[in-house]
């Protein structure tokens, strides 16, 4: 259960950091994202995660 909550907290920073990187300085995010949701189910599940909440958060950005 802890491990979920340092999950959440590592996946919101990594979420600051592409609004600020992607997709000027990161160009191969998205491949890179969808290419280490091959390597397993976990990591695929935290993957779908980490794209909704960039979503959101550039949802917000761009309304706010």
């Amino acid at each position: 259960q802890k491990e979920k909550v340092y999950i959440g907290k590592l996946n919101m920073i990594l979420v600051q950091i592409l609004k600020q990187e992607w997709p000027k300085h990161w160009p191969t995010f998205i491949s890179d994202i969808v290419g280490a949701s091959r390597t397993s189910e976990s990591l695929c599940q935290n993957n779908m995660v980490i794209l909704k909440l960039l979503s959101e958060e550039v949802f917000d950005f761009s309304s706010g």
